[in-house]
């Protein structure tokens, strides 16, 4: 049982939510929240106009930069040579994978098939097992340096296991212009990423296999 003040409708009353601990703790955090905004409204009230102009100054030309450098890559690059890219953690800048190294589903999955990728991070099972156009999703992958989330494993048919990225969680790093860009989806992205079926998983994943069943 736990007691808020100043949530129902009256001015100092309380209420009182009743229920199992995921309950409660999904009520701390709302609570947590609320409070915070509250406090944000007052120190946006307290805000002098000149200080107020200057952090919308501020954002607005953080903003411009960071849309200018995209368009930047992406007019340098529109036929960019994907080697020059390399995909890292958006946390702790550790180096996952070439972008060359990634392929395209035709439901817009984009998973990895670098051999060696396994090494960069850890997983977690997935409790969902949520399935999807012939795949499962059975864990979570994280980066193994910082514990970033960076995507799921999903399995096909054949128990071949896709290493799907979660491009929130990434930057890519130009080596030409020593510069890194993040994107908040994948269509935002310049690179023209080869588009493969999931029926050809099994000759770009044939690592997988013991040795003495590939080809």
């Amino acid at each position: 049982m736990i007691f808020f003040s100043g949530r129902s409708r009256q001015k100092h009353s309380k209420i009182v939510t009743i229920g199992d601990e995921k309950l409660l703790e999904k009520d701390r955090i709302n609570a947590f929240l609320s409070n915070l905004m509250y406090k944000a409204i007052d120190q946006f009230r307290n805000l002098t106009n000149l200080a107020l102009q200057n952090k919308i100054d501020k954002y607005q030309t953080e903003e411009l930069q960071r849309f200018l450098q995209k368009r930047e890559l992406e007019a340098r690059n529109k036929n960019a040579n994907l080697s020059e890219f390399d995909t890292q953690c958006v946390k702790c800048s550790r180096f996952l994978c070439n972008v060359s190294e990634i392929r395209r589903l035709l439901n817009n999955q984009f998973f990895v098939i670098d051999p060696v990728f396994s090494e960069k991070i850890t997983t977690r099972d997935n409790p969902k097992k949520a399935e999807y156009d012939g795949l499962r999703k059975t864990k979570k992958m994280f980066c193994n340096n910082c514990r970033k989330d960076v995507g799921m494993i999903a399995e096909d048919k054949y128990g071949f296991q896709l290493y799907t990225l979660k491009i929130e969680n990434l930057k890519f790093f130009h080596q030409g212009i020593q510069r890194c860009f993040t994107y908040k989806g994948w269509p935002e992205t310049p690179f023209d990423i080869e588009k493969v079926e999931l029926g050809n998983v099994p000759d770009l994943l044939a690592y997988q296999l013991p040795p003495g069943q590939r080809k």
